[in-house]
């Protein structure tokens, strides 16, 4: 009888764990599913943006006008062939058959809350609230980017990193006064006016970033601002993981919370890793290829990149990388000029030799070429990736514990990818002391009694 019972008791624990890999993957699925639809949503709202105007059709400068080819250039850091746009929105639009019921209702409130990000915010009804809807894990990326931009900030031409240290600066104080109001209230009704004005500080803020992050001077910035100190505007070695740690123990997450956080750490490394690794790759072939001595600077530029690699790509946004590519994309193009002129320079070597030099040489001058290319892309889907996973764990948590986590993370700035690891980690720990648990229970003498 007692064989009997702890064959029963292995059966359920290993059903238990069937019931959590399951949902595991399913909730990845719908993460994955999000992913898509929000990539899918932004690629329409700027194709809508650079429609041309009709009026402007009418007008001499028509021909100026952007073109199809010209529009499709704009998303090379999203998509780079039509099969990618097609394939995106093939898995945008899949689901999880075992939980055809859930997600009816999911997409339900999907539907519900696009209705809303074309219409005004909807103010959040109490302190405990997600900030992302239920079935929309990219509501947050969506609601950003109709922001107008803030008035305290320069326009997006004219930003300047000690401009940006500064609407940073006053964000975190803006929040900080909302929190400390929001403390003193006592009922749900005196803190909807305060929750307010913590959405009308951090939705304008977060519009900035997915601005900034659209670009590759914009990435350049946001990597300086993000290892700075916001305080006394010094440069800082690196980011400060010990406090990311506190910070996060700091905002009380819910066991929900954590699990959901932890998903999305494990999807975010399983879709940046391949682009990092393929990216660093890039790099040290690229420092190899810039064998002239003009080019001396393209190849430390890419070997201190590729050794920075993983550990300084949440901080930086691939800032190193862009900076290679571009370097590498103008010596290549200055070198691919001068190497037709070198052949003919002395005029003693016989003209086949001159010849293959030429040709070799232009062979080479264009894999650097198309290298650079590659590493653009790979910078510009990397960087989407993470405005994408900074959405997805904003929306994770309450607008309270958002304000919370931008206020004591100063004067550093909280950036997403670090806190995902932070809260995927605390997770782990809290699973782990749990499986310990259940394995002291069934080990004990009177789980079989």
């Amino acid at each position: 009888m007692k064989s009997k019972r702890k064959a029963l008791s292995w059966v359920r624990r290993r059903l238990e764990k069937l019931q959590e890999e399951n949902e595991r993957l399913a909730y990845q699925h719908q993460l994955v599913a999000g992913l898509c639809e929000g990539f899918d949503w932004v690629r329409h709202m700027q194709l809508h943006a650079l429609q041309p105007d009709p009026e402007l059709m009418l007008a001499d400068n028509a021909s100026r006008q952007l073109t199809p080819g010209s529009m499709q250039q704009h998303f090379t850091d999203i998509l780079q062939t039509e099969a990618e746009v097609q394939l995106l929105q093939q898995l945008s639009s899949l689901s999880v058959s075992q939980q055809s019921s859930s997600n009816s209702s999911l997409a339900a409130a999907a539907d519900n809350s696009r209705h809303d990000s074309c219409s005004n915010t909807p103010s959040p009804a109490s302190s405990c609230q997600l900030v992302a809807p239920p079935g929309d894990t990219m509501w947050l990326l969506k609601q950003a980017y109709q922001q107008p931009w803030p008035q305290d900030c320069p326009s997006i031409d004219k930003v300047t990193v000690p401009t940006l240290v500064e609407h940073f600066r006053a964000t975190a104080h803006a929040l900080s006064l909302q929190l400390v109001q929001l403390d003193a209230c006592e009922g749900a009704a005196e803190q909807a006016e305060p929750l307010r004005k913590v959405q009308t500080v951090l939705l304008p803020h977060l519009r900035v970033i997915v601005e900034l992050c659209s670009s590759s001077h914009g990435r350049h910035l946001l990597a300086t601002v993000y290892l700075t100190n916001l305080e006394t505007g010094e440069q800082l070695p690196g980011p400060d993981m010990p406090r990311v740690a506190w910070v996060t123990d700091s905002l009380q997450l819910t066991q929900q919370q954590q699990r959901n956080i932890a998903q999305g750490s494990v999807l975010a490394d399983k879709l940046l890793t391949p682009l990092l690794d393929e990216l660093r790759d890039l790099q040290l072939q690229q420092g190899g290829g810039c064998t002239s001595p003009d080019n001396g600077s393209c190849s430390r530029t890419a070997a201190e990149a590729a050794r920075t690699g993983k550990c300084n790509a949440g901080a930086s946004s691939g800032s190193n990388a862009a900076a290679a590519a571009g370097a590498a994309a103008a010596a290549a193009a200055a070198a691919a000029a001068a190497a037709v002129a070198v052949p003919g320079e002395g005029g003693a070597a016989p003209a086949g030799q001159d010849t293959a030099y030429a040709v070799e040489r232009m062979q080479s001058l264009l894999q650097q070429q198309q290298r650079s290319a590659r590493m653009k892309l790979l910078m510009g889907k990397a960087a989407s990736l993470r405005v994408c996973f900074a959405s997805y764990l904003y929306g994770q948590l309450t607008w309270v514990q958002l304000a919370r986590l931008f206020v004591l993370m100063f004067p550093c700035y909280p950036i997403a990818i670090f806190v995902l690891g932070a809260v995927a980690a605390q997770a782990a720990r809290a699973q782990q002391q749990q499986q310990q648990q259940r394995q002291a229970r069934a080990d004990s003498p009177d789980a079989y009694d």
